[in-house]
């Protein structure tokens, strides 16, 4: 499954709290958490939540009614088709 953007998000804020309690990142240029606020980052995540299900409800394949109608169809070349002649 394809990683949702808040753990992106979660992950770039961590770093940047990092990089400024190291010192190698200028406060000044910090932005993440005012970008990507904790009730963003919850909104977010519930209404994938909801996407999630719905997308896994809808793509769950149904069973066949009809078995044969199924099986995967040959394509052949009827004898006329095929060449005779040999160099």
């Amino acid at each position: 499954m394809a990683e949702r953007p808040t753990t992106n998000w979660r992950r770039s804020i961590a770093e940047e709290a990092a990089k400024l309690v190291a010192g190698t990142l200028d406060p000044d240029c910090a932005c993440m958490v005012e970008l990507f606020p904790e009730e963003l980052l919850l909104e977010t995540h519930a209404v994938l939540d909801v996407f999630e299900a719905e997308w896994l409800a809808t793509s769950t394949p149904s069973k066949p009614t009809n078995a044969s109608s199924c099986a995967p169809t040959l394509m052949r070349r009827s004898p006329s088709a095929e060449s005779t002649s040999r160099p």
